[in-house]
């Protein structure tokens, strides 16, 4: 898994009250001219996003790998990458578009970007989703205009980039709008792989599949690749453990446990991500406790609320 804390320190005081003026540590971290201490650097460096391989990730990527070295033509494979909220989807392609880095130019203009990755728009406009490639392609500003007019510079623009994979995440936000606007939204996203010869690939949940298999042609091109919770077993427990290995922590002899690893899988919903977010908490505590391992007692020393739980709460 792409497998992202506030930090605190001390106010510093110059008497006991101190003025509006004095410049102090915020309750947030440091000033940005104050040096990290130790401890941010520690936390930091536990939250930094990294890669952590896990067998229905390498199957991904090897899916992605596979579109990649694809021919060209007329019709190319596209795909759709399925799953819940958290369950590693941004950061498998994440990790897909690493592996093929863009080339930049001497003059650091972008000259070759063979896999893009961009956010989808919020709404199911077809403009907005043609602007958020071009910012993403760096196009220079006056790439505006109407519609006829963005698709003809991003064709241009992609072509001239040698794009191979185009990676549109959250394309669940086309979902919003009414059914002649995602009817275009559609349209638009199979004539950019049919006029550039290029894959595809769009990233979102069990909603957005079910979209697209009620339309024909869509339905046709986008092969679905599900990315499903965990199961309890042998390839979860060796997850977790690499996300400890990572931090420079050891497991105590409790971790091996079986109790211990089946709370971790009911606390995280055996999400991908919300394992990982679970486990660095726990991690982070460790530090900050001055701990050079980690033991089932601190799962109860962590402020966490599973995630369906957090969905009612938002009222989903």
């Amino acid at each position: 898994m792409p497998v992202n804390a506030e930090t605190t320190e001390p106010l510093r005081k110059k008497s006991n009250i101190a003025s509006t003026n004095d410049k102090q540590s915020s309750l947030f971290g440091p000033f940005d001219d104050d040096p990290p201490s130790e401890m941010d650097r520690a936390v930091d460096s536990i939250w930094k996003p990294c890669w952590i391989d896990y067998p229905a990730a390498t199957a991904g990527l090897e899916k992605l790998r596979s579109i990649y070295r694809h021919p060209r033509t007329s019709r190319p494979p596209c795909l759709l990458i399925v799953g819940l909220p958290n369950s590693g989807k941004t950061s498998l392609v994440k990790e897909f578009e690493r592996e093929v880095a863009p080339a930049r130019s001497d003059d650091d203009e972008l000259d070759w970007a063979p896999v893009m990755y961009v956010q989808a728009p919020p709404t199911a406009d077809a403009s907005a989703l043609y602007l958020s490639i071009l910012r993403r392609i760096e196009a220079p500003e006056e790439c505006t205009g109407r519609i006829a007019k963005l698709q003809d510079q991003t064709l241009k623009l992609l072509e001239k980039l040698r794009t191979r994979v185009l990676i549109v995440d959250e394309l669940a936000y086309m979902l919003s709008g009414t059914t002649p606007q995602r009817n275009v939204y559609s349209n638009v996203i199979r004539h950019l792989s049919n006029e550039l010869e290029i894959s595809i690939v769009g990233v979102g949940t069990k909603n957005l599949l079910r979209t697209f298999q009620t339309d024909q042609q869509s339905g046709s091109r986008f092969e679905p690749l599900f990315l499903p919770r965990w199961k309890m077993g042998q390839d979860y427990f060796a997850f977790i453990v690499q996300i400890f290995l990572r931090a420079g922590l050891k497991p105590d002899d409790e971790f091996t446990d079986k109790a211990f690893i089946e709370r971790i899988f009911r606390m995280s919903e055996g999400l991908t991500g919300e394992t990982w977010k679970l486990m660095c908490l726990v991690i982070e505590h460790a530090v900050r406790s001055g701990k050079e391992s980690v033991s089932p007692d601190m799962l109860k020393k962590v402020d966490w609320v599973a995630p369906s739980e957090r969905r009612k709460m938002q009222g989903e």
